[in-house]
């Protein structure tokens, strides 16, 4: 870790930060997260700390400030650890608590294979793929005949079906085995995109030549099933030890191909094994370690937030112009406004939608919840007056839904006991002694509450 850039987040002005960075620039220095800066928290280990790199400046900045412990007990901690934690935590005895899909668009159960396991979070899957049990899928758009194995983690994976032909024009079907991990990153500058993979209890750190595996296979048998040399891999006139954080293994090749030289390291389709080597041995290659140095963070991070915003899109439109308006619009419309200007022009198209909101059935869509719908998409088009006055008319909409279900059910109940009364042979013209039950009235509102306190409006939502 470049500990300026570290340190420099510490500090509480423009200038110290400037001033620390010019008197640090060109040094590289390590700090330990666990070590170095829990102890300028820590009086007792301050002369200690100064004798670190970057010791002195870490007690400058965070000496003085003080901590503060709180033991909650009634809460547990969870480590996201490993991927392996992450896939054991999903799937444990109290997983029922756990949402497995969420923010993703996935079609009939007669079009694909999903299992009811499998954890589905900001996705999209396309008909012809299917997900094997306690698998994860996050971030990702899966399209074409597409096998994942069961307990494999996909993260920012984008397989179009067109990118999965074979020269021949026949389809390829990309499998990912059991227990694997497949991901996918921009890297710096016009290098594109690289797909990553690696078994999932593979250690990156774990010395080739010892336990270390790649794919779940040792790095010798690997290698010799494969034909590939470990020169191909590692400098071997170097004194790095050979490890898979270092072995320039995964090739920067078009997406088609990146995929079959996958399914070629993990031993998931065979093909000439002759031409896919001599492919990948004139690729471009990168080691784990190059890779972490030359992702795309922001390219990342906007990918994202752009592939969220259009799942978000299509689920709320659905929801507009199939569904009773079941959906937090709100919530959308924030993931939405993600794409900036284009956000905007969506939910203003999603608004021209709701005209005819006002003219279903109010048995089945209540009128509170076309409102509020209306309310969300007009503040999140940026028309705050307009949006006011369709929060008035919610709240109009929900007393007179209140009063209504209220005065039925008395109604109803009165109906009902005047009519026993009437049988039991006493016929008395008035309906003294008769014997109320409570009775229970069910009101369909809005199904975003959210009370901002005492003396603030309410803000209702769909």
């Amino acid at each position: 870790m470049d500990g300026s850039c570290c340190a420099c987040m510490f500090f509480k002005s423009r200038n110290s930060i400037r001033a620390f960075t010019n008197q640090e620039r060109g040094k590289l220095s390590k700090l330990s997260l666990y070590e170095d800066l829990v102890a300028a928290w820590v009086p007792a280990r301050h002369e200690w700390l100064k004798s670190r790199p970057l010791g002195k400046e870490l007690v400058n900045a965070l000496g003085s400030q003080r901590m503060f412990s709180y033991c909650a007990y009634s809460l547990s901690f969870l480590h996201f650890g490993t991927s392996s934690e992450v896939l054991d935590h999903l799937s444990e005895f109290d997983s029922s608590l756990v949402g497995r899909r969420h923010l993703c668009s996935v079609p009939e159960t007669t079009e694909c294979d999903i299992a009811a396991s499998a954890v589905i979070l900001s996705s999209k899957i396309s008909p012809g793929v299917s997900v094997g049990e306690d698998s994860f899928v996050y971030d990702s758009l899966l399209s074409g005949r597409i096998q994942i194995g069961s307990q494999s983690i996909i993260v920012g994976v984008n397989i179009q079906e067109q990118s999965d032909v074979e020269p021949s024009g026949s389809k390829v079907l990309f499998t990912l085995p059991n227990r694997h991990c497949l991901w996918e990153v921009p890297l710096v500058g016009t290098r594109g995109r690289i797909i990553i993979y690696c078994g999932l209890q593979d250690n990156p750190k774990n010395v080739a030549d010892k336990d270390g595996t790649f794919c779940g296979k040792p790095w010798k048998k690997l290698l010799h099933d494969l034909g590939i040399e470990e020169r191909d891999l590692w400098n071997l006139s170097g004194t790095q030890e050979k490890c898979l954080w270092n072995a320039r293994i995964y090739p920067v090749q078009s997406p088609s191909e990146m995929l079959r030289v996958g399914m070629w390291l993990m031993g998931s389709a065979s093909f000439n094994c002759e031409h896919i080597l001599s492919m990948w041995r004139s690729s471009h290659r990168v080691s784990l370690e190059e890779l972490h140095r030359s992702v795309d963070f922001p390219q990342l991070c906007t990918s994202s937030s752009n592939h969220q915003a259009d799942l978000a899109a299509g689920i709320a439109k659905a929801c507009i112009s199939y569904g009773l308006l079941g959906r937090n619009l709100s919530q959308l419309c924030e993931e939405i406004l993600q794409k900036d200007i284009s956000g905007v022009e969506v939910c203003k198209e999603f608004l021209a939608l709701c005209q005819s909101l006002q003219v279903q059935n109010s048995g089945v869509l209540p009128q509170s919840r076309a409102w509020q719908v209306q309310a969300d998409l007009l503040r999140a088009c940026g028309d705050d007056s307009n949006a006011r006055i369709a929060e008035q008319k919610v709240w109009s909409a929900v007393a007179s839904e209140t009063a209504s279900a209220v005065k039925y059910g008395i109604q109803d109940h009165l109906f009902e006991s005047f009519c026993m009364a009437n049988s039991a042979s006493d016929f008395k013209n008035d309906l003294h002694g008769i014997s109320f039950q409570p009775k229970r009235a069910i009101v369909e509102l809005p199904v975003r509450v959210d009370l901002l306190g005492a003396g603030a409006i309410p803000h209702l939502g769909a």
